[in-house]
C-alpha cells in the first residue's frame, strides 16, 4: 500500500480554519508558568473587574501477532468488538485502553529498564520524539489519543522522548500505571552526546522512522485516513515489522476525524477529543514534574484559586492557522503572526476580539462552568490587556 499524494504544483500560502481556542488543558497552564507568562486577572460572568492578575477503514483493535507473541504468554488482549463500551461517564476511560494499559504496564515489569529495548525476547516499541523545534505544547502532547491507537494497533510498548529543549521529564513525569518513559543510557538514542545538535542527529541517523505527516510532506498527503492505513501497515507487516525500536511524529489533531470514525466503525460512541475523554487520557499519562508542582501551588496560592471552582479561556490567535485568510502589511506583505504577531488595529483586532468573545461565551453554555471565575489567557499581550482591563461593556459576556 502506498500514499497517494498529490500532484507536485507551486506551493500557494492558503490558511485554513482550526480551532483557535481551546478550553481548560493543564498542560498549557504548566508550560505558560514554565515560561513565566502572567495570567490575567479574572472576568466574571457578568462585568470586567479591577482586580488584574500577572471514508473508514475498519481495522479492528487487535493484532495477530500478539497471539504468536512469548511475550504475552499467548494471550490476545480483547479486541474492541468483545468488550462493549458503555457507561463511559465523567471520563471514564474506553475499555480497549484500559486493556492497553495494564499490557504496557505488565511489559514494563517484565523488562525493566534497558532490558525492554534489548532483551530479544520484549515486544517492539514505538517511541514518541521531539528531537527538535516539534511546535507549541499541543504539537508534542496533544496526541495521546492516536499515539495510544497506533500503539494497540501494532503491539507496541508507547514511550516518549525528547531532545529539545529538555527532556519531557523535566516537566511531566508518569502519572500511575502507564510509565512512558525512556530508559536512559539505550545507544542511538541520544546517548553520550552534546551539543544537543549532535543528539539529535545520533537518534536520526540510528533509529528509523516511521511515516510522518509533519513538515513539508503534510500538504501533499491526500487522505489522512489512507495515512494512517499505511502507517499501521508499515509497522505491522511492511519494511518496519522486525524492527524493534521505531520513532513516530503524527500531527494527531490532522487525523481526529479520522481517528473518530474508525473508533465510531468499531462501536466507540463517544469520541475522544471533544469529551471529558481527552482530559482523562491526559491525565492516564501525565502529572506535573514536582518542581513544576510547586510552581502552580504558588500560583493557586497568590490567586486563592480553589480547583473546580474557576475556569481558563486560552485564545491561541497567533497561530498560523488561525484565520482563513492571511493579513498583509501596509506594503501587501503577509504578516508572519506567529512569529513578531498580529498588530492590534483594525480588521485584525476585530478578528482577535471576536474569538475571545466567542470563547468566552462557549464557556459560559457549559453547565460546570456556572458561576465560575474565568481567566482569561492567550499569545497576544494586546488582546490579553484589552479583555481583561479596556473592556468596560457590562453586557459584552451574556
Amino acid at each position: 500500500m502506498t500514499i497517494q499524494r498529490k500532484p507536485a504544483k507551486k506551493k500557494k500560502l492558503r490558511l485554513t480554519v482550526v480551532v483557535p481556542c481551546l478550553f481548560f488543558f493543564v498542560g498549557t497552564i504548566i508550560l505558560y508558568i514554565v515560561n513565566a507568562l502572567s495570567i490575567s486577572r479574572y472576568l466574571s460572568n457578568n462585568h470586567v473587574p479591577d482586580e488584574s492578575l500577572a471514508g473508514v477503514a475498519n481495522i479492528p483493535l487487535t493484532n495477530p501477532r500478539r497471539a504468536e507473541s512469548s511475550v504475552l504468554d499467548n494471550k490476545v488482549l480483547p479486541t474492541m468488538e468483545s468488550t462493549p463500551l458503555n457507561n463511559k461517564k465523567n471520563g471514564e476511560l474506553p475499555q480497549w485502553i484500559q486493556n492497553y494499559v495494564k499490557w504496557h504496564k505488565e511489559m514494563r515489569e517484565k523488562f525493566p529498564g534497558k532490558a525492554l529495548l534489548e532483551d530479544p525476547n520484549a515486544p517492539p516499541v514505538l517511541v514518541r520524539t521531539c528531537l527538535g523545534i516539534c511546535g507549541g505544547l499541543h504539537d508534542r502532547i496533544g496526541q495521546l489519543p492516536l499515539d495510544l491507537y497506533v500503539a494497540n494497533q501494532t503491539s507496541r510498548v508507547l514511550l516518549i522522548k525528547w531532545i529539545k529543549p529538555q527532556p519531557i521529564e523535566e516537566f511531566l513525569v508518569p502519572s500511575g500505571d502507564l510509565d512512558w518513559t525512556f530508559p536512559p543510557g539505550v545507544p542511538g538514542w541520544g546517548t553520550d552526546c552534546q551539543p544537543l545538535n549532535k543528539c539529535m542527529k545520533q537518534v536520526r541517523e540510528n533509529i528509523p522512522e516511521a511515516p510522518t505527516n509533519v513538515g513539508g510532506v503534510r500538504s501533499d498527503i491526500v487522505s489522512h485516513d489512507a495515512f494512517l492505513t499505511e502507517h499501521i501497515h508499515m509497522l505491522n507487516e511492511g519494511s518496519l515489522k522486525n524492527i524493534k525500536q521505531v520513532r513516530f511524529q503524527i500531527l494527531g489533531h490532522l487525523q481526529e476525524p479520522a481517528l473518530d470514525k474508525r473508533l465510531q466503525a468499531l462501536g466507540e460512541m463517544d469520541p475522544l477529543h471533544s469529551s471529558p475523554l481527552f482530559g482523562a487520557i491526559f491525565h492516564l499519562f501525565f502529572q506535573p514534574h514536582a518542581a513544576i508542582q510547586a510552581q502552580i501551588n504558588d500560583v493557586m496560592s497568590d490567586y486563592q484559586l480553589i480547583p473546580g471552582e474557576y475556569s481558563v479561556v486560552h485564545c491561541r490567535v497567533r497561530h498560523p492557522k488561525t484565520f482563513k485568510e492571511e493579513f498583509v502589511d501596509k506594503e501587501g506583505v503577509p504578516i508572519n503572526a506567529d512569529k513578531i504577531g498580529l498588530p492590534f488595529r483594525d480588521e485584525m483586532k476585530e478578528a482577535q476580539v471576536k474569538i475571545a468573545n466567542h470563547a468566552i461565551q462557549c464557556l459560559n453554555t457549559l453547565p460546570e462552568a456556572q458561576g465560575n471565575r474565568i481567566y482569561f489567557m492567550s499569545d497576544s499581550s494586546d488582546l490579553v490587556r484589552y479583555m481583561t482591563r479596556d473592556l468596560f461593556n457590562t453586557t459584552y459576556i451574556q
